[in-house]
C-alpha cells in the first residue's frame, strides 16, 4: 500500500494549435507522455520531438513504443542509451527527440533522468521552496553513447513535479524570464490541486501570448503527492 497518493494531469497542444488537450497520457504531433502503474511503482516519460510534422509524429509514436516496453524493474539510464541508439537507426536526418523519464516508488523515492528537456523543476512544500534538478543530457537519436545521469530524491506529502517541454517558457519574448515566471506562479499555487496548477500555468502561458497560436508544441505534466 502507498504511504501517500499521487495525482497527475497532463497537457498538451500541438504547434499552432488553440486548444490544450488534458488527460493522464496522450501525444500532439510533435509532443507526447506516457505513464505506467506496476503495484507501488510509477514510471512516466514526457518527450518532444524537434520539428513538427510527420516524421516528429513517427518519433514520437517510436519512442512511446519503446517506453511501453521497459520492464518496471529495468534501470533507466541504458533505457535512454538503447532508445537513443532505436531513433538514431531509423535514418531521420536532424530528428531528435527530447525525453524526461522517471520512477516513483510507494515511499516518494523519486529516480529522474533527462535527455534534452528542460530542467526537471520541484516543490518543496516543506519550506515553499523551488528546486530545478541537474539533468542535462543530448536529445535521443544525436549520440546514443552520450553519459546521461539520474538524480534521486525523495518527495513529501504536498510536493509537486513539474515536467515540461520548452514551448511553455518560450512564449515569453526576454530569454530566461519565462522561466523566473513559471517558478514563481508555481510557488504562488503548489498547495491548490493538481489540475488548478495546470490551469494556472496554461493560462500563463496564454496571457504571454495574448492567445495568439503556439509556436511550438507545449507538454505539461504536474504530479502532487498527496
Amino acid at each position: 500500500m502507498a504511504v501517500f497518493g499521487v495525482t497527475a494531469v497532463l497537457a498538451l497542444a500541438g504547434c499552432g494549435d488553440t486548444d490544450i488537450e488534458r488527460g493522464l497520457t496522450g501525444a500532439a504531433v510533435g509532443a507526447g507522455a506516457s505513464l505506467v502503474v506496476d503495484g507501488d511503482i510509477l514510471t512516466g516519460a514526457v518527450g518532444d520531438a524537434t520539428g513538427h510534422g510527420l516524421k516528429a509524429g513517427i518519433v514520437v509514436a517510436a519512442t512511446k513504443s519503446l517506453f511501453n516496453s521497459l520492464q518496471p524493474k529495468e534501470e533507466l539510464l541504458p533505457f535512454l542509451k538503447n532508445a537513443s541508439t532505436a531513433l538514431k537507426g531509423m535514418g531521420f536526418s536532424q530528428m531528435y527527440m527530447g525525453i524526461t523519464l522517471f520512477r516513483l516508488d510507494s515511499q516518494g523515492m523519486l529516480s529522474i533522468t533527462s535527455a534534452g528537456m528542460p530542467l526537471p523543476i520541484i516543490y518543496r512544500s516543506a519550506d515553499k521552496s523551488i528546486e530545478e534538478l541537474p539533468l542535462k543530457g543530448m536529445p535521443l537519436g544525436s549520440f546514443p553513447d552520450f553519459p546521461y545521469t539520474k538524480h534521486e530524491t525523495k518527495l513529501q506529502t504536498g510536493d509537486v513535479l513539474l515536467l515540461m517541454s520548452d514551448g511553455l517558457s518560450v512564449r515569453y519574448n526576454l530569454d530566461g524570464e519565462g522561466e523566473k515566471q513559471i517558478h514563481e506562479t508555481l510557488r504562488q499555487v503548489a498547495n491548490r490541486p493538481a489540475e488548478e496548477i495546470l490551469n494556472t500555468l496554461i493560462k500563463l502561458g496564454d496571457s504571454w501570448s495574448e492567445n495568439r497560436p503556439k509556436d511550438d508544441d507545449i507538454t505539461l505534466f504536474i504530479l502532487k503527492t498527496s
